[in-house]
């Protein structure tokens, strides 16, 4: 007699002269389990995707933020003034000094390497002729924040999310502890449920109630842009966003169509006088064909910036602070905005000196917009020369 053992899938120690094989008799017993174990599975399978379902349905984001790498993400910066200041302290004696924009710039890029993203500041070489439209047109200095926010598309072809931010605008102290990746979470799952980053990609954010925004509810607008701060997801659409606001610097004055708020964009505006300059023209995107792809944050659903949760709080003294991610020191009072960004300047040294570790404000990675040539073409050389610090980190 053949004795057999389903158990093992094979015939027993008796017939050792016998290839392993499967006995009829097994397949019964075999194929009763395997089917029991597949309707389990299946079973399981469709009650988690049933709660997947319900608790998610109302976010449709495609992205998946927790396994994106940190470093695709990039924070950009521009500035078109002086990162140092001259200080006068005795006969063949001169001291130089950071601004509050190369401390703010700082605080930044310590808040990108600490988190693995990417960080870049763009400024002017000394060939550039300042800030120029695609019409060779003389521009205000913050128009030319869209060149690098084109430029570093092409300087990080890797990186797909960025986050520009104005040099008077910081990551809140309070957040600090949190990546972009963190806020980004946030953002689609929480708190705008309804925002597809993927068909979506381009966000801007409100401003609080003001004078501006009381010239954009007269230019019948449906929401106050503040363009500070601008997060996008790299995509064909925020390309061209950026290309068709970029050449809206050129357009001309006296045109109700392309300038319906009527005030002069490409000019810095003056105490007697104020107006914004590239903004002006963001709010052109708050129209077809752009509005589709056009995420308003935060409160997308009035016309000015109340309270958090917020990308960026426009601080000016008589508003108050909201408690956004980013502290935006605006408004042309430089007193508040001297005073606030010190304060980080303080953040920095404190942070630093517990953990032993020593750097100068103004060590960060630079890039130069050397041409005023609005071209678009690959960053060769990264400025190091005003970094100078002991090797740090990612304790940061």
């Amino acid at each position: 007699e053949i004795k057999y053992s389903c158990a093992f899938n094979r015939l027993s120690r008796e017939v050792p002269s016998m290839n392993a094989s499967i006995h009829p008799k097994c397949f019964s017993k075999w194929s009763l389990g395997l089917l029991l174990l597949t309707v389990i599975c299946l079973s399981t399978n469709a009650y988690l995707t049933f709660l997947l379902g319900k608790y998610t349905n109302t976010i449709p984001t495609t992205t998946s933020w927790f396994n994106l790498d940190p470093s695709k993400v990039v924070i950009v910066q521009f500035e078109g003034r002086e990162l140092w200041k001259e200080l006068y302290v005795g006969p063949n004696t001169t001291q130089y000094i950071p601004t509050i924009y190369n401390t703010a710039s700082t605080w930044n890029y310590l808040y990108s390497i600490r988190h693995g993203h990417e960080y870049i500041q763009y400024y002017f070489g000394k060939t550039a002729n300042g800030c120029r439209s695609h019409g060779d047109l003389p521009l205000y200095e913050t128009w030319c924040k869209l060149r690098a926010m084109r430029q570093v598309q092409a300087d990080f072809p890797r990186a797909e999310y960025f986050l520009y931010m104005d040099t008077d605008a910081v990551v809140d102290y309070q957040f600090r502890d949190r990546s972009l990746l963190d806020l980004l979470q946030n953002m689609t799952t929480e708190w705008l449920p309804d925002w597809n980053i993927d068909e979506r990609p381009f966000a801007l954010n409100q401003e609080g109630p003001g004078m501006w925004c009381g010239m954009v509810h007269e230019g019948n607008f449906s929401h106050c842009l503040n363009t500070g701060t601008i997060l996008w997801k790299r995509s064909r659409e925020s390309t061209s966003i950026m290309e068709h606001w970029w050449m809206s610097a050129d357009d001309p004055y006296d045109s109700k169509e392309l300038n319906p708020l009527g005030i002069p964009f490409r000019e810095g505006s003056t105490e007697a006088d104020w107006h914004p300059t590239d903004q002006a023209k963001a709010q052109s995107l708050l129209r077809p064909p752009f509005r589709q792809y056009v995420q308003v944050v935060s409160q997308p659903g009035q016309l000015a910036q109340t309270k958090a949760p917020c990308l960026s709080d426009c601080w000016i003294p008589h508003n108050g602070k909201l408690g956004c991610f980013i502290m935006h020191y605006c408004g042309k009072n430089k007193k508040p905005k001297e005073i606030g960004i010190s304060e980080y300047g303080r953040h920095i040294g404190e942070h630093l000196k517990k953990r032993g570790r020593r750097i100068s404000t103004g060590c960060y990675r630079r890039a130069v917009l050397e041409s005023s040539d609005d071209e678009i073409q690959l960053s060769t050389e990264f400025d190091t020369a005003l970094c100078r610090m002991e090797l740090f980190g990612s304790d940061l």
